[in-house]
């Protein structure tokens, strides 16, 4: 009898321990599954960048280093002989929405029931989601014009017109002067500054002559 009464205690045990340890397993792997759930869902893109797996936080970081830095390299002007450097995001209003994007990115993730999504995770059968955020981005079509009447004040030269010198009797030739083609340039900067590759141009300058 006390030899059974033994074995019951110690069965009775062994259950509970086990009991413990499963629960604390599956505290453990709903904690996992928890944590998963706030990453991006696996087949996620943001402007062709894979960010599934990634925490919002890294996803803004690649992104921001893999598609938008490149639009944020200044541009460079060339009047002439002179050199003027633009900075698309403090100059001509440039924005790429790295934040929001990702945002959306993480909002679109994990749409479907909790428990069926838990027991694809325990299965290693997580869902893949083929979802891309495509790439957003603006600028102030404006601050071209603006910026580069700021340059041809600083670089263009009024011509200077001949004289006559009435008491040498002498004539004194004109000098020519130079004009920035305001409206083409902003033109062709507003064409090139969506495009992160083009970021040097020489700016077309025509020549005044005196009358």
């Amino acid at each position: 009898m006390k030899r059974t009464y033994a074995i019951l205690i110690v069965l009775a045990l062994a259950v509970a321990i086990g009991g413990l340890i499963g629960w604390y397993q599956y505290r453990q792997i709903r904690a996992d599954y928890d944590a998963y759930r706030t990453l991006i869902q696996k087949g996620v893109t943001v402007a062709g960048v894979d960010v599934g797996w990634h925490t919002p936080e890294q996803a803004r970081e690649k992104v921001m280093k893999w598609v938008a830095e490149p639009y944020y390299d200044a541009l460079t002007l060339h009047y002439q002989d002179e050199t003027v450097s633009l900075s698309p995001g403090d100059d001509l209003g440039l924005h790429v929405p790295v934040e929001e994007m990702v945002a959306e990115a993480m909002e679109a993730s994990h749409q479907y029931d909790y428990w069926e999504g838990f027991k694809q995770w325990i299965q290693d059968e997580a869902e893949v989601l083929n979802y891309d955020v495509p790439l957003r981005k603006s600028f102030d079509e404006s601050a071209a014009a603006q910026r580069l009447a700021e340059i041809a004040g600083t670089y263009d030269v009024s011509p200077v017109e001949p004289m006559v010198d009435v008491q040498e009797l002498s004539f004194i030739p004109g000098l020519p002067g130079r004009s920035l083609d305001v409206d083409t340039s902003a033109e062709k900067i507003n064409e090139m500054l969506p495009n992160p590759s083009e970021r040097t141009l020489s700016l077309p300058v025509s020549i005044v002559e005196p009358d």
